[in-house]
């Protein structure tokens, strides 16, 4: 129907409905929707810049404990340390205790609420998190140097339009592919893999009445496909009034589709091996979602593959050319509708995209604030 609207009308969301007063709300509330979305979900871009830069080096910073913003809780999985079978203490050594007694330079530790180093880089270093709602802070240096670089890229490439970011598409759109497919292979190589995908392909049944399990599914559709963002009936604007966009949507759908399984694969095979290199059950990794699934579980995956860093920078450029493909759609959307109400502003798109990038990156500073990502869990 969106494809259809903007197609038939040539128009954007908000005037596209000019034929049905009545409906013009509707169109409204789609741009309303892209902005909300927009402003959070290019701080999660900045978190992946974030990792993007730091991943050129020898080695992982958030594969080891010791740095300056590491607590005494800091403790890194599978690294020369064995329990003693409960979960208030371990030795720090890798020699075992037999008995009360402890062989020389053995220390018994309390890791009581330990927490893994690739947790703290995430919450302590990046996000600075705050205890609660009543610790609202403001952006750290980090965040809002980061923030602005996002803005700035997006800005750099819709500056003129589908022209600019067209051609960037290309890129956005093509790498990722590259990327699962180097990881499939790659990690398909990688002890307990099959563990993973064994996980992953092999039905639950009794999950099929979970309500959060369908309600989790249509978000997935809603944001994948772009659904009520608006931008599907700003870019189906631009297409040839005679365009047989059915044909096109079919695609659209199925590839998405396909991508989706496509890197279920890469995910669950990358989980497997780290489960397996821990000790641990495939479940205790793959129940991770949102945030804690990229930034956390998955660079602590990296951080145990060999050649850690080469992965760890294709990973986190797929992870931006994802982000910036989808803000690129958002971003336009306000300012297509700028536009349509305000004819004198379309030949000075350039200096309305300069504008509109600028108010977002400081409307979306808030989300960058370490209250934030409490509100996110």
């Amino acid at each position: 129907m969106e494809l259809a609207l903007g197609q038939f009308t040539s128009r954007g969301p908000a005037a596209g409905f000019v034929f049905a007063k009545g409906w013009q709300g509707v169109g409204f509330a789609m741009i309303i929707n892209s902005i909300l979305g927009t402003l959070y979900y290019n701080v999660i871009i900045a978190w992946a810049l974030f990792y993007f830069i730091l991943s050129f080096g020898k080695t992982l910073l958030w594969s080891a404990c010791g740095h300056w913003w590491n607590t005494d809780k800091c403790f890194v999985p599978g690294a020369q340390e064995n329990s003693l079978g409960g979960n208030n203490t371990e030795l720090n050594c890798t020699m075992a205790l037999i008995g009360n007694l402890s062989y020389d330079g053995c220390q018994e530790v309390n890791t009581t609420g330990k927490v893994a180093a690739t947790e703290e880089f995430f919450y302590r270093l990046l996000l600075n998190k705050s205890a609660s709602f009543d610790e609202f802070g403001v952006p750290g240096t980090y965040m809002s140097v980061l923030l602005l670089g996002s803005w700035i890229i997006i800005c750099l490439c819709i500056f003129r339009g589908v022209q600019s970011s067209g051609k960037v598409a290309y890129f956005t759109a093509i790498f990722p592919y590259i990327v699962l497919l180097v990881l499939i292979i790659f990690t398909a190589t990688l002890e307990g893999a099959g563990k993973g995908i064994r996980f992953y392909i092999v039905p639950r049944w009794e999950l099929i009445g979970d309500f959060q399990i369908w309600q989790a599914a249509a978000s997935q559709v809603f944001f994948s496909l772009s659904i009520s963002f608006g931008s599907l009936i700003a870019y189906s604007a631009a297409n040839d009034f005679h365009n047989k966009f059915f044909q096109q949507m079919c695609i659209v759908v199925l590839c998405d589709c396909f991508t989706g399984v496509f890197a279920g694969f890469a995910v669950f095979a990358t989980v497997g091996f780290l489960a397996t290199s821990l000790g641990e059950d495939v479940e205790t990794y793959a129940r991770s979602s949102g945030p804690s699934l990229a930034f956390i579980t998955y660079p602590q995956a990296l951080a145990k593959m060999p050649a850690s860093p080469f992965f760890s920078v294709i990973f986190f450029l797929m992870l931006l050319a994802l982000g910036l493909g989808s803000q690129f759609a958002s971003t336009d959307v306000p300012i297509t509708a700028l536009m349509e109400f305000f004819p004198s502003y379309a030949k000075r798109r350039t200096f309305l995209v300069i504008i509109t990038c600028t108010l977002f990156y400081l409307f979306s500073l808030p989300f960058a604030c370490p209250v934030s990502i409490v509100y996110d869990q």
